[in-house]
């Protein structure tokens, strides 16, 4: 992969999962990553935010999620109970809660949506496909960070394009991107950004222009790929930006795609 500097606004963009609010601040060996993104549409108030993350981390009970305080000088841990969280409406692996105003802006930055997100149309655009680079954030279940959320950054390629279903770790077929890129515990929920850098062929005849390179939202690691249970692929299941969308317009988001 192109050697890359990750914005400071992705990485603020993350968020942890636990079980509680003790396991949230005493940062507990389990739990999950989530993200954050920032509503961009004429009808929504400016600034709506929502929590994005893996259903089967939410599914059936209260979480507590673990932002970064904005002054850089520590965290806030708030609860979101389950009746607040909307899952995907086919059984995706995806779940999104509203974020609640009066933490915007005390807490973290957000990825704009849809203007940093790889819809199918601009997955298009940009001719994105086998061999780009992308990079997943997330919790490393080996660091206790305890003052800040730190996640660390996973590197690889797309490996497979969302053409056909693929089994997830539920054993249900879902439309996904396989990712060369190892996935562990506590990745669930991470944000996967592809990566275009300056001056980088899009394989049909342009280039990104040399004064600009490209982070956009691919979508959101939702598990790894076993060719039999605890035979680890190096595959990691990445569900499509749309597929996200369409979890937000269950928890009535319009007219941002």
């Amino acid at each position: 992969m192109t050697n890359v500097r990750i914005p400071d606004e992705m990485l603020e963009s993350v968020v942890f999962v636990f079980r509680s609010e003790d396991a949230a601040r005493a940062t507990s060996a389990d739990g999950a990553t989530g993200f954050v993104v920032e509503i961009q549409a004429p009808l929504r108030p400016a600034g709506t935010r929502y929590v994005v993350t893996c259903q089967h981390v939410v599914q059936d009970k209260d979480v507590y999620v673990r932002f970064n305080a904005r002054d850089r000088r520590g965290l806030i841990v708030h609860c979101i109970s389950q009746r607040h969280w909307h899952a995907h409406p086919n059984g995706d692996d995806i779940s999104v809660a509203l974020v609640d105003a009066d933490l915007y802006s005390s807490t973290v930055r957000a990825i704009p949506w849809p203007n940093g997100v790889a819809t199918r149309k601009a997955v298009r655009s940009w001719n994105v496909g086998i061999g780009d680079d992308v990079f997943m954030l997330g919790r490393f279940l080996a660091h206790s960070a305890a003052l800040r959320n730190q996640p660390i950054a996973r590197f690889g390629h797309i490996a497979m394009m969302p053409d056909e279903p693929v089994h997830d770790g539920r054993g249900l077929k879902v439309e996904a991107y396989l990712v060369e890129m190892l996935s562990r515990s506590g990745f669930s929920g991470s944000p996967v950004v592809v990566h275009m850098p300056a001056g980088s062929y899009r394989g049909d005849g342009r280039m990104i222009p040399f004064y600009q390179q490209n982070f956009t939202l691919l979508g959101m690691d939702v598990g790894h790929k076993e060719l039999r249970p605890g035979e680890h692929t190096g595959m990691s299941i990445v569900t499509p930006a749309w597929k996200i969308h369409e979890a937000l317009e269950n928890a009535g988001v319009s007219g941002v795609l």
